[in-house]
């Protein structure tokens, strides 16, 4: 599995928009640049977060981008989720997936617990979290 660079700029967009505090709008030529990410995908990232709910965007001269909520409320798996879609190791794991071996399978217990692993480290991390690192508290 391996996140796209969408994912790595949303968390890293989203990590600054904490750090710039709850009254303050981000343009996206500043995010960019301090992201030093392409302003036009940029962009596209923050459209996808603000489609999820996870961001507020707003256009002229008084626009800018904040969070949508609190950044503890805030979990990597939905910012991961809302770049890449669900988190799926395998396509036997797919909810509407129907394999006559999952009962006899190792791997798909295997996979399964490899899978709930996953979702509970991402969860267990919020964009408060991730921002507390970034400013060693």
């Amino acid at each position: 599995m391996k996140l796209t660079r969408a994912t790595s700029y949303a968390l890293r967009a989203l990590v600054l928009l904490t750090q710039c505090g709850d009254d303050h709008k981000s343009d996206l030529g500043d995010l960019a640049r301090r992201l030093g990410a392409p302003s036009a995908f940029l962009g596209k990232v923050l459209q996808g977060l603000a489609k999820a709910g996870i961001v507020k965007g707003r256009r002229g001269a008084h626009g800018g981008y904040r969070l949508a909520m609190p950044p503890e409320d805030i979990d990597v798996r939905s910012v991961v989720e809302a770049m890449e879609g669900s988190v799926r190791l395998a396509q036997c794991l797919e909810p509407k997936a129907k394999c006559s071996r999952e009962k006899k399978c190792g791997a798909n217990r295997f996979l399964q617990h490899l899978q709930n692993q996953i979702n509970t480290t991402l969860e267990s991390e919020t964009v408060a979290s991730l921002a507390a690192i970034g400013t060693g508290e």
